[in-house]
């Protein structure tokens, strides 16, 4: 049975063994960009199967800054699974990312075989080959986080199969089993939007249906999106259910300044940055953003591109529609996908993205298989590689070559958020994200105990991300991240916070609601001899900390207590611990202040509280250990 099935299916085998030979390097790599907010130890769906339930009522991100926004639940509920089937394990979530992208491949497969009937299997063959080999994908399949691209994109070819079939058969099943995918591909990810317009522009030309039948689509379409809708306000609370983020210049300035000249810029822009990083894949990147392609330049290199292939496509979208070929589907596919992210309805985060073209690569993919195999003679018929010319053979097989080194190199740099960060603001130092992005995580690397750096490695990273990010500020001067981001480095590596007030009250003053910011104001204001100030700055991180997480400004308060009013300390803990929050650490706090300020009772009182929460709080057990050192006896 399977040779039989091999025999019959000889290029999905050769489309399933690809796949695991381009993205084969990626089960080695382990997390990277915003994974952990999709999974993770420390992710809700790390509870496996007993989370579902909560993932439905959980937004996709919650930012450390307490922004909430999009609602995704399928791509967490498939870690869920995930962690219920064989706990938290990166190696499989990467293998399953390949078997997703494989079920993309086939779907894709079976789609083009229905809406070609009249082509050869290996033209369709082809197609999806080259889809399979674009180098943009990389984002989508290496990162854990993107998978919601390939969900959505499952669920949304489903549908559109169903369509297809009903278009051909009218039996009506076949809709109810298209509304059930369109929901699930809403529930992934918005990128199904686009099908409103593709599957009924493709109902008319290929089946010649109705208006009734447009209607009926779209009907199914707006009940798919309102299901979506009733989940989100079924699920949350009333005060939860509206998202809420708050964006920054640097992910896209045309949050701040987007008149119509601002979108028609953007547009070919972003439209010209998608085509000749589609042909030319030579510097992708996680992250784009501010400055790293123009939007309000219309005499760009991107914008001239735009603006001659936007041209060339409506043209040739035109002139074909009254006799549809493999060309004007693949206008359509890659004009319609794309759409939603050209900048010109609304601005996307982060300007443009590899993961952005991966619905609208179909089309392209059709665009390059027409302009290869037909463009002279659209009447040849080809059915096997023998048909095709030398030259046809040679442009396709080098071109599939340098595809195959790109992907796997890509691969390597999605390894790790350092790898991914060090490697992607090299090809794009003027993105302050990625700025932002790389000098966090040299600071997390080189403060990890587990890996050993040798000190002058670690100077040099150290003084690379200061050169970053002091570049970032030239860039984007309104960028109160950055500021704060290079006095961290002057205080916690350099120990110079008269360095760093400079940097920090810049910050402030810019956005004066950042818990780290105010925190490290306090802090250099306590190395530099000014503790009534510190304390000022200290109380106010930990009032702008919503999420009730932020411990090290209670520490430094702490150790601040301790070396001025011990009996203030206690005070202030006891106040903050009647408020319900961080119980365990601030009665930890209690026990240290009241043991400092020489209440020995209530410090072994405060310590059993802590203990009651977590009896294998190793601090408590130290203090602990420290009394009956001073006492000679136990503490209780």
């Amino acid at each position: 049975m399977i040779k039989a099935f091999l025999s019959k299916h000889p290029y999905k085998l050769l489309l399933v063994l690809f796949a695991f030979v381009l993205y084969g390097n990626t089960l080695f790599n382990g997390y990277s960009l915003d994974d952990e907010f999709v999974t993770g130890p420390k992710n809700i769906t790390a509870k496996g199967f007993q989370a579902i339930p909560r993932v439905f009522k959980t937004f996709h991100v919650i930012d450390e800054s307490g922004n909430k926004y999009e609602y995704r639940p399928m791509v967490k509920v498939s870690f869920a699974i995930e962690s219920g089937l064989w706990g938290q394990n990166v190696f499989m979530s990467h293998l399953v990312n390949i078997v997703l992208y494989v079920v993309c491949l086939m779907l894709l497969f079976k789609l083009l075989q229905l809406l070609f009937v009249n082509v050869s299997e290996f033209v369709i063959f082809s197609v999806v080959l080259i889809f399979e080999f674009l180098p943009i994908h990389s984002e989508v399949v290496a990162s854990l986080k993107n998978r919601d691209v390939m969900l959505s994109f499952i669920f949304s070819l489903l549908a559109f199969v169903c369509f297809l079939k009903f278009f051909d058969s009218k039996k009506w099943f076949q809709l109810v089993f298209a509304f059930l995918f369109l929901a699930l591909a809403f529930l992934s990810k918005f990128d199904v939007l686009p099908f409103l317009v593709i599957i009924p522009l493709v109902g008319y030309v290929r089946n010649k249906i109705n208006v009734k039948i447009i209607v009926l689509i779209v009907v199914f379409f707006v009940a798919a999106f309102y299901s979506y809708k009733l989940t989100k306000v079924f699920m949350f609370d009333k005060e939860e259910v509206k998202a809420l983020r708050i964006y920054q210049y640097f992910e896209n300035p045309l949050y701040f300044k987007f008149a119509f000249i601002d979108r028609i810029s953007a547009g070919l822009n972003s439209l010209g940055f998608y085509i000749l990083m589609l042909v030319f894949p030579m510097k992708m990147a996680c992250y784009y953003g501010f400055n790293t392609i123009p939007v309000y330049e219309l005499a760009s290199v991107y914008a001239l591109a735009g603006l001659v292939s936007g041209a060339w496509l409506l043209w040739q979208f035109y002139k074909r529609f009254r006799k549809p070929d493999i060309l004007w589907y693949g206008i359509l596919f890659f004009g319609g996908s794309i759409s939603m992210y050209l900048n010109i309805l609304t601005p996307v985060a982060g300007i443009v993205a590899d993961r952005f073209m991966f619905f609208a690569s179909i089309g392209f993919c059709l665009m390059v298989v027409f302009g290869l195999y037909f463009y002279n003679n659209v009447t040849i018929k080809i059915t096997s590689l023998k048909d095709l010319k030398s030259t046809q053979k040679t442009i396709g097989f080098i071109s599939l070559l340098i595809f195959t080194g790109m992907i796997i190199k890509r691969n390597g740099e999605w390894k790790s958020k350092l790898v991914l960060f060090e490697s992607d603001v090299k090809k794009y130092p003027n993105s302050v994200k990625l700025s932002l992005l790389s000098s966090a995580q040299v600071m997390i690397h080189i403060n990890d105990k587990s890996d050993v750096i040798p000190d002058n490695q670690k100077l040099q990273k150290v003084r690379n991300a200061e050169k970053v990010l002091l570049n970032a500020i030239k860039v984007d001067p309104t960028c109160d991240v950055c500021y704060n981001n290079i006095a961290h480095i002057l205080l916690s590596v350099e120990n110079d916070p008269a360095s760093a007030m400079p940097y920090l009250m810049e910050g402030f003053k810019r956005d004066s609601t950042k818990k780290e910011t105010a925190c490290n104001i306090g802090i250099a204001l306590y190395r530099l001899g000014k503790p009534v100030d510190a304390k000022k700055y200290l109380i106010k991180a930990v009032e702008l900390d919503v999420q009730h997480e932020f411990t090290v400004p209670y520490e430094v308060l702490q150790d601040l207590y301790m070396k001025t009013n011990p009996n203030e300390g206690v005070n202030y803990f006891t106040k903050e611990l009647q408020k319900g929050y961080n119980q365990e650490f601030l009665n930890v706090l209690l026990g240290k202040s009241y043991f400092e300020a020489g209440d020995t009772l209530n410090s072994i009182k405060y310590y059993q509280q802590a203990l009651i929460i977590n009896p294998n709080n190793q601090t408590v057990n130290d203090f602990v250990t420290d009394l009956e050192v001073k006492f000679h006896k136990k503490a209780w």
